[in-house]
């Protein structure tokens, strides 16, 4: 499986001011530790509750309604009691390494890997959020398309194929691109999904369900690149031939050879560069 969560930024905290207080860190770890659980932690003492009550509403209802917008597969699965639910563990239980506010999709991703039970019910819970969270994450993702230059004549075959900064590849255990509500699978299917999460020409991110063969053929290729090696488009293609014991198998350069021209057309592969 594919699956790589987002590494975790590194536990410093930046070391309090020196002007400022122990006693008014203090009411501030209060007053924060009561937002996150007004039901186990009182309020800095001398406070209206009146207007404690609107810091508690205004967190929890906005935290709720932002990430059931990032997450709303999610959400609709598991209803708005349920979801209120994992919100408030959310803040109880987890403790953001960034302050930067973006980044709330991946501390909610960080959130679940480290506490949800996948004995509840939803085992595919933490895959189905890594899914959501790649699709939003590719959309603001700062890579571009023009970061790669490739030939004006594009030769799939003879040429290096170079896929677009913005293709990903992931494979899961769990068929997250078919749940919904609707569906809920019981048992984990035999097979792992194989998905390609890429911005097309617009700009746009589109998901492409792939076999297991072509999900190896986008391996080959990526590994193809980062490692320098410089392989033409068949010399991938009789790579993978080789590996399910058909090197030489013309039918399976023809039938791959067709693999690379579809992932071209959807851009995917953006184009080619020269071999040499």
């Amino acid at each position: 499986m594919l699956l790589i969560l987002p590494s975790k930024p590194d536990n410093t905290v930046d070391k309090p001011m020196a002007t400022a207080s122990n006693d008014f860190r203090d009411v501030q770890r209060q007053f924060t530790a009561h937002l996150r659980n007004p039901t186990e932690n009182p309020p800095p003492p001398n406070l209206e509750d009146r207007r404690m009550a609107i810091y508690r509403r205004l967190i929890f209802a906005n935290l709720r309604s932002l990430l059931g917008k990032r997450f709303k597969v999610i959400k609709a699965i598991l209803g708005d009691e349920a979801w209120s639910n994992i919100i408030r563990d959310f803040l109880i239980r987890h403790r953001a390494k960034t302050p930067l506010f973006p980044e709330l999709n991946r501390e909610f991703l960080y959130y679940l890997q480290d506490h949800y039970d996948t004995d509840s019910g939803h085992p595919f819970m933490l895959e189905l959020a890594h899914y959501e969270w790649a699709g939003l994450t590719l959309r603001d993702d700062e890579a571009s398309r023009d970061d790669v230059q490739t030939d004006q004549h594009t030769d799939l075959l003879n040429s290096v194929p170079i896929l677009s900064p913005v293709a990903w590849l992931m494979g899961y255990s769990w068929p997250v691109h078919r749940i919904r509500p609707e569906f809920i699978p019981e048992q984990k299917p035999e097979q792992p999904s194989w998905l390609m999460i890429y911005r097309n020409s617009k700009e746009t991110v589109a998901f492409m369900e792939l076999t297991a063969g072509t999900a190896r053929l986008c391996q080959l290729m990526q590994d193809n690149l980062q490692d320098n090696q410089r392989r033409t488009g068949l010399g991938v293609l009789e790579q993978f031939a080789a590996e399910i014991n058909r090197a030489g198998d013309q039918q399976v350069i023809a039938a791959g050879h067709q693999q690379l021209l579809s992932l071209h057309r959807k851009g995917i592969i953006l184009g080619t560069q020269s071999a040499e």
